[in-house]
């Protein structure tokens, strides 16, 4: 019995009939900060556990003679200070044949504190998923409204239409970043590595979507060694993190501003980082920028610019499958920088282009 008490995962608090604590296992010790059992053997539970709900669990059991379980919030003192656990409490009576009655409570605590953060944060999840696609669903509604009123004007059929067209693209761009991050938390996503030469693919990018940049007319430089290891990567998956850091940096920059993308190799390493010129964010937000459905909301500026909060998210998760690392740098109205590290392959094929592009 007291093998099993040693190595199972839940605490154990053992009381008599007067609620004297006559035995704890390790994990209950260590939980409520015990360093051994002359601090609480034939104490009173209330007097060396300053839980009321704990307590009154056990003065409840013994009361009414029968099985209970109940769950409660628990303060536990751990190394580092007070901290916030959840534990499920199941407290049970012990008979004593012999004797022919009641002798005291065994009471087993188990940690779901996981568990309850999980619960939360799919409530919130789905709170927030909901918001999002309010926003457009309800433009779509609306506008399509108008389009089948008689009295519409002709002209106004067009911008009607196109405001239409931008909400539906905003709105399976949110659906498909979501999915996205959907099967790459649940282990589904299929990854098919192939050796990528980073610099062409940024390239490529940039060719594709260089527009973005054009509209506000913001310079676009690559900067880049002539010989550059690949890198093992999905090569789809690579092209998705380069398009949304590379579209957030000419989204949340002013017109005129500067992107700059750096290609860079290391000893066992080779990355590359987005800085812009633009409005920056501020040093509270960075702890959450790659958070689902995170925004910062105390910048004008930064309101006004649309978004799912799901890119940086999604950026993240890529390269993290990919073994890589991603941070960022970032000053208020001076811009940011995102650097991300991906391991190098096995083999090496050096590759050239030009040290430097304007886009």
């Amino acid at each position: 019995t007291k093998i099993v008490l040693k190595n199972i995962a839940d605490g154990v608090i053992v009381t008599d009939e007067s609620n004297h604590i006559i035995l704890m296992n390790p994990v209950a010790m260590d939980w409520f900060g015990f360093k051994n059992s002359d601090q609480f053997l034939a104490k009173s539970i209330d007097q060396v556990i300053p839980n009321e709900e704990l307590v009154q669990l056990v003065n409840k059991l013994k009361e009414t003679e029968v099985r209970e379980i109940n769950t409660t919030e628990i303060l536990l003192k751990g190394s580092d200070g007070w901290k916030k656990v959840i534990l499920q409490a199941r407290a049970t009576n012990i008979f004593d044949e012999e004797e022919n009655r009641w002798s005291g409570v065994v009471t087993v605590l188990r940690d779901i504190t996981k568990e309850k953060e999980i619960d939360r944060m799919k409530t919130e999840l789905v709170s927030m998923v909901a918001h999002e696609l309010r926003s457009p669903l309800t433009s779509i509604s609306g506008f399509s409204e108008l389009l089948l009123d008689p009295n519409t004007a002709p002209e106004q059929t067009r911008e009607y239409a196109t405001i239409i067209l931008k909400e539906s693209n905003r709105l399976n761009e949110l659906i498909n970043k979501f999915l996205d991050i959907s099967k790459i938390e649940s282990g589904k996503i299929q990854m098919r590595k192939i050796p990528v030469d980073l610099k062409l693919l940024i390239a490529k990018v940039l060719e594709y979507n260089g527009q973005l940049a054009n509209k506000k007319n913001i310079q676009v430089e690559i900067k880049a060694p002539p010989h550059i290891s690949e890198v093992m990567v999905d090569k789809d998956m690579m092209e998705q993190v380069v398009l949304n850091l590379f579209s957030n940096a000419v989204k949340y920059s002013p017109e005129n501003a500067r992107i700059t993308i750096r290609v860079f190799e290391n000893k066992n390493t080779v990355g590359f980082e987005v800085e812009d010129t633009g409005y920056g964010i501020p040093e509270n937000a960075l702890p959450r920028i790659f958070d689902k459905f995170y925004r910062v909301s105390d910048n004008e500026q930064v309101q006004e610019v649309q978004g799912s909060g799901l890119g940086l998210a999604l950026v993240k998760q890529i390269v993290e499958i990919h073994n890589g690392d991603i941070r960022v740098q970032s000053s208020v109205g001076e811009g940011s920088t995102f650097t991300v590290t991906l391991p190098k392959t096995a083999t090496t094929t050096p590759k050239k282009l030009d040290d430097m592009m304007i886009v």
